[in-house]
């Protein structure tokens, strides 16, 4: 390959892709877990029939940025719950190597299994993509507005009405003002265990329009 492109997510990308998600979000829960962790939630996203999952690969043929997300998310986080003999090593791997997550592996499994939370009902889980995860290798520039575009068209193709995020509300204007700039709105505050984030959303004018 000699240009640079945007292309779908394959299982070969999972380790480029790891290795981002780890140098972008180190500190944060699911990079704490390890390597293999993500592997393996990688490897489901990926099995999951309404994933959106692309990578940017650089001229050199090198995954440098990945975006992923999914159609309806009370569904998949079913399917994750459901995955959870895939899952058992890898977090007691993480636990290991890290007994203080101890804590915060529990909260996300009730999480996770809290499906008729407020959050659940704020969308219709059908025509709703929840952006999990978007990161670029620190070497690149500019990129993560390619991936988002690509990741945003996908989900128009697939007459999608909503997409949905979260991120932190404190000390991250840079990220806020990102997805502002790509006509995202703030919906709502929530709180995590005293962690405050924006949900965003970024509604499908041409379906409104339709509708």
């Amino acid at each position: 390959m000699s240009e640079s492109e945007t292309r779908l997510m394959v299982a070969a990308d999972i380790y480029s892709v790891v290795k981002i998600h780890q140098e972008a979000f180190r500190g944060f829960f699911l990079a704490q877990m390890g390597t293999p962790f993500l592997k393996v939630y990688y490897r489901i996203v990926l099995a999951y029939s309404g994933s959106i999952a692309h990578v940017y690969v650089g001229r050199c043929s090198t995954v440098e940025g990945f975006a992923v997300g999914f159609i309806g998310p009370m569904a998949f986080y079913k399917k994750l719950k459901r995955s959870g003999l895939q899952l058992i090593v890898p977090i007691l791997f993480g636990i290991i190597l890290n007994p203080k997550l101890v804590v915060k592996v529990f909260e996300n499994i009730k999480r996770v299994s809290d499906l008729d939370s407020e959050r659940s009902h704020t969308f219709i889980d059908k025509d709703t993509v929840e952006l999990s995860s978007i990161a670029v290798s620190s070497s690149a520039k500019g990129i993560g507005s390619i991936l988002l575009d690509a990741f945003v068209e996908d989900a128009w193709s697939r007459d999608i009405s909503t997409i949905t995020l979260t991120t932190d509300f404190e000390n991250n204007e840079l990220v806020n003002n990102f997805y502002v700039k790509h006509g995202f709105e703030k919906y709502d505050l929530e709180t995590r265990k005293g962690r405050k984030l924006w949900r965003f959303i970024l509604v499908n004018r041409k379906m409104v329009s339709k509708g």
